[in-house]
């Protein structure tokens, strides 16, 4: 069976792998238990929820490809896909098969109503958090960036600039940011995956700006 795994991380992790991590050692263990064939690798680095439906490209290539290859896309888990039912319906209109590694003998029935359940649950959270952002607010408390400011400090533009200055000018002083940026590039150019860049240059010992180990969003600020 030909195997596209898929995996997505929302960009509020991306501050932590753990989560990405799991995901492709659970594939990769359902991948060796069955004898399956991983052609390809697809990564998301962007939120779940229906707003952010439009801005997640991977899952977009992962289908296409799947379709061209008759292959099956498989999931670590059904809540990485999705949490809304339109998008779980355009899954099954596009005439591929999908499994979830936490769910691998769930059918499109059952598949259909734990989406309605996580959809619900996401409203539910959503709403949640509304309503005690709305209670702080109501008692005085200052939210967001006011919450962080010096009463009756107001920060300049100049020290905004200084302060993206200092970030850059460390960036590029990183001896680890400039053995890996023109490396990744040139293998970009070449057209390799994001997961291939990883797997070639933990191969080759490179690391990431903080000395661990390179993942896609390593990747992707070394190439932008």
């Amino acid at each position: 069976m030909k195997i596209i795994a898929y995996y997505r991380r929302s960009k509020k992790e991306q501050e932590s792998n753990l989560g990405l991590e799991a995901q492709m050692s659970t594939v990769a263990s359902y991948v060796e238990k069955n004898s399956c064939e991983l052609i390809a690798e697809y990564t998301e680095l962007e939120g779940g929820t229906a707003k952010k439906r439009h801005k997640r490209h991977q899952i977009a290539a992962a289908i296409a490809h799947a379709q061209s290859e008759g292959a099956v896309l498989l999931i670590a888990r059904l809540d990485r896909l999705a949490r809304d039912l339109e998008f779980t319906s355009m899954l099954y209109n596009a005439g591929i098969k999908f499994i979830a590694c936490d769910s691998p003998d769930a059918n499109e029935t059952t598949v259909k109503i734990m989406m309605l359940f996580a959809e619900d649950e996401a409203k539910k959270i959503s709403q949640r958090t509304k309503d005690a952002l709305a209670e702080l607010k109501k008692n005085g408390v200052a939210l967001g960036c006011k919450a962080h400011r010096v009463p009756g400090c107001k920060i300049s533009r100049d020290a905004i600039t200084k302060s993206v200055e200092t970030r850059k000018a460390k960036a590029l002083s990183n001896e680890n940011n400039r053995k890996g940026r023109s490396y990744a590039r040139s293998l970009m150019e070449q057209g390799k995956t994001l997961e291939e860049i990883c797997h070639i240059m933990n191969s080759a010992g490179f690391k990431s700006p903080s000395g661990n180990t390179i993942y896609p969003m390593t990747v992707i600020r070394w190439c932008r």
